[in-house]
């Protein structure tokens, strides 16, 4: 009995060794490794290899085995075109080689992640219709090295889910990011020619800063037509970030939200029309010396109870301090 414990124990702790055959069975050697993701130890990661120009399917990986703990990272290689719903609990999309990419054309998203699972998507390019990626009903998202583009929405995080953004680029949708009674940290990534970069609404937060935090790689917001909008008790948090060159606004916040910069921020502020458009008791404040404007004069409206508190040298119009 003794002896048969410890074989048991031996097949649990042998790591699993899972690698695709000859290119010339792309369905057999994808088969063989949904089949492997079964076998090997109870805590180490589990390796698939995904060729979508040879017409494998990234679907079929996901959905396998949709309750096994284990880390499964997908290495993919050529352009998916399927939905991607994430099933299993924790999975890291990993983009190898110079077209990884997942383009999906229909009227939908191109990964969705929802409800308690864990995704790390890196080294990829996503393309949706409705969002790129969507995480939703609690997910925990980090996104690393990667583009979101082309999209109604490049990143939709809803329903407490947590979000993280590292040094990706996010460009050419309608809104960069949507943030909806969730939280996104934004670290290092460029948010560029959308119509708008930002939105948060909802009691959501978004986080805007450099990674490694002390570092000068800030985040950057330009060239969009409305940087950061903050809605409806939305909050956002600037703490490394530039917000320059957007056509209409810089910073846009109604509806009693908040905009802080915090942290010993380090941040320029210089747009085309207004660098800061506070209404409808929303708030802005600012503490540091380090948030400063591209321009002498800033352009800084306020309006039915928007206020500004900020206390480093700027130009702030009367009607924007609090009463």
């Amino acid at each position: 009995m003794r002896t048969f414990f410890r074989l048991l124990i031996v097949v649990l702790l042998v790591p699993t060794q899972v690698s695709a055959n000859s290119a010339g069975k792309p369905f057999e050697d994808l088969q063989k490794q949904i089949d492997e993701i079964r076998q090997g130890a109870l805590f180490e990661p589990v390796h698939v290899e995904v060729d979508c120009n040879s017409g494998e399917s990234l679907a079929a990986v996901l959905n396998a085995e949709s309750f096994d703990p284990r880390m499964l990272v997908v290495d993919i290689s050529g352009v998916c075109t399927q939905l991607l719903d994430v099933q299993r609990p924790r999975v890291h999309l990993r983009g190898v080689s110079w077209d990884s990419a997942i383009v999906v054309d229909q009227e939908d998203y191109g990964v969705r992640v929802d409800g308690p699972k864990e995704l790390v998507i890196s080294g990829l390019v996503i393309q949706g219709d409705f969002a790129a990626v969507i995480a939703t009903r609690g997910a925990s998202l980090q996104i690393v090295d990667s583009v979101l583009e082309n999209s109604q929405r490049g990143l939709l995080c809803t329903s407490g889910s947590t979000c993280e953004v590292i040094n990706s680029q996010i460009r050419k949708n309608i809104q960069g990011f949507t943030v909806l009674g969730a939280t996104t940290w934004v670290r290092a990534s460029q948010v560029v020619n959308n119509s708008t970069g930002i939105n948060v609404f909802s009691n959501g937060t978004v986080g805007l800063t450099a990674f490694p935090y002390f570092s000068d790689n800030k985040t950057v917001v330009e060239s969009n037509n409305t940087g950061l909008g903050v809605f409806a008790g939305g909050n956002a948090n600037l703490q490394r970030v530039d917000i320059v060159g957007n056509h209409f606004v810089g910073i846009y916040a109604q509806q009693n939200s908040h905009v802080r910069f915090e942290l010993e921020a380090d941040s320029l502020i210089e747009n085309d029309l207004f660098d800061l458009y506070i209404r409808t008791k929303a708030g802005l404040s600012n503490y540091y010396p380090n948030v400063r404007f591209g321009s002498p004069n800033p352009s800084i409206i306020c309006d039915t109870g928007g206020y500004i508190e900020w206390y480093s040298s700027a130009d702030i119009p009367d009607e924007c301090y609090p009463n």
